[in-house]
């Protein structure tokens, strides 16, 4: 039984090959689940336009309705001409360097050397190996603008979007939110205009609901698969559908029947790397940062910081409260540099925006779909009474300041990589949990001591004396032989003697 779960795999649908990587740890970031495909020939991406734009307008393509039921026959024909224009295929360009010697697969070479010799430890020569991926994407702007994954597009050196009728543009990266594998692109054509994809509200999609999903599997080109929607909410937000994804269709398009973008196509769970029926996709409306950060210049997305660590509220929690159902989540911390500063311990948040909140992950995911700086309503019950407060989302603070500092001494602590906790830190390492203190991102030396710490380990006490930041630690090695450690560790303590 052990064995079976174990093969069970999640797979980044990018096409060449298939990379597993495990989503239940929100500790691992998009940019560690970069998919190497297999080389291909050098004129595997067209250079140029060859077919002239001559597509409906964007306003005579949304007012179109989609009528499924034509003559008695049901199609989802309607749909696909509604939204096919608006998906593309993306080709990108990365440049590896290896240490493969030129040797190595000489057969008179090894015949002379002998059979196994490892040629690349005597002749080892770097060299460039051009490696193309291909993926899907989704135009949300006439202007040029496309959304799909980022690891699509990860270390690209060359990216070229190729339309539905076939034309070629250049393109680049004009932001990443590698928190969610979220990248828009800009094509470098001032004078295109295109047909961008009519947006949905996917928080109005339910359990059951028809969906279509369009990318370019395995490379075979524009494809369309249906399903429904499976689950909503997994994995702090994203939408599980039964929807056919293969390799390659990731950044492409989940519509609902009207016609309307709800998600962007990102990975499946599968134990063969093919599709299992278990596919999710990144709800569009978590796209809203990366679109606010293309208008303020581009980049890295900022996402806003609320400063409150929240829970579900449980049967036995609702009861404190006088529920009968469950609902909500409980504020369990407000950090001292919160902007929600109407927001105490133990208030009980019922809406977000006008939106009730089933569970925390709702909490975060709305949070997640709000830009830097705009207002977020919050309807909250204290005690008996219900109230509203209202605050504005803002950057994660960086204070106190990192202080990256590595360890040396005669300690256990040596060559050991250490940092201050911030807002700014916990969501530059894809943390949540609103902790203070000193925490371990690595190690530069490594020994048998570094057995004793994990990273992300929080350094809490060293001989009975607490330490809340990288002075006082420092303070505390130089002038006393460690007896005891205590570490926080997944939110649990750990003492070391």
């Amino acid at each position: 039984m052990v064995l079976k779960t174990l093969q069970t795999i999640c797979v980044v649908v990018v096409c060449g090959i298939s990379l597993s990587y495990g989503m239940g740890n929100r500790q691992v970031s998009p940019t560690d689940k970069t998919s190497i495909p297999k080389e291909t020939k050098n004129d595997a991406i067209p250079d140029k336009a060859t077919v002239p734009l001559n597509v409906p307008s964007v306003s005579a393509m949304a007012n179109k309705p989609s009528k499924l039921f034509q003559g008695g026959v049901f199609s989802f024909s309607p749909v696909v001409k509604k939204v096919a224009p608006s998906v593309v295929n993306i080709y990108s360009e990365r440049v590896q360097v290896v240490q493969n010697s030129p040797f190595a697969m000489d057969p008179m070479m090894q015949l002379f050397m002998g059979k196994g010799f490892n040629f690349d430890s005597l002749f080892a020569m770097p060299r460039e190996i051009i490696q193309r991926s291909l993926g899907s994407g989704v135009i949300i702007g006439k202007e040029g603008t496309v959304l799909t994954n980022v690891h699509v597009i990860q270390d690209a050196t060359k990216i070229k979007v190729i339309l539905q009728d076939g034309r070629v543009y250049d393109a680049k990266v004009a932001v990443k939110d590698d928190k969610i594998d979220l990248a828009v692109l800009q094509i470098q054509d001032p004078k295109v205009e295109l047909i961008p994809i009519e947006i949905g509200d996917p928080e109005a999609m339910e359990v059951g609901d028809m969906v279509v999903a369009i990318g370019n599997p395995f490379g075979v080109g524009t494809t369309v698969t249906t399903g429904i929607v499976s689950a909503v909410s997994r994995f702090g937000g994203f939408i599980q559908t039964d929807a056919s994804i293969n390799v390659g269709n990731s950044g492409g398009a989940l519509v609902n029947m009207e016609g309307q973008l709800i998600g962007i196509n990102n990975f499946i769970i599968s134990k063969s790397g093919t599709s299992a029926g278990i596919g999710f996709a990144i709800p569009i409306n978590m796209a809203k940062p990366a679109v606010a950060q293309l208008n303020n210049g581009g980049g890295d997305v900022q996402r806003g910081w609320s400063g409150l660590l929240v829970q579900t509220v449980t049967p036995q929690i609702a009861k404190t409260f006088e529920m009968d159902i469950p609902m909500g989540v409980v504020v369990n911390a407000v950090h001292s540099l919160r902007s929600a500063k109407e927001v105490q311990v133990g208030d009980l948040i019922l809406e977000l925006n006008g939106k009730p909140l089933p569970d925390k992950e709702t909490f975060y995911y709305r949070l997640a779909g709000i830009p830097v700086g705009e207002t977020v309503s919050l309807k909250l019950k204290r005690k008996d009474k219900e109230l509203t407060t209202q605050f504005p989302l803002i950057k994660p603070v960086e204070a106190p300041e990192k202080q990256r500092t590595t360890l040396k001494g005669n300690h256990v602590f040596d060559g050991v990589v250490i940092a201050n906790l911030s807002p700014a830190l916990e969501a530059e390492l894809n943390l949540e949990g609103m902790r203070e203190g000193v925490i371990i991102l690595g190690a530069v030396v490594q020994n048998a001591a570094l057995r004793l710490f994990q990273q992300y380990d929080i350094i809490h006490m060293i001989n009975a004396q607490t330490i809340l930041n990288v002075s006082d630690l420092l303070r505390v090695l130089s002038s006393e032989k460690i007896k005891s450690i205590k570490l926080i560790r997944n939110g649990k303590t750990v003492e070391i003697k």
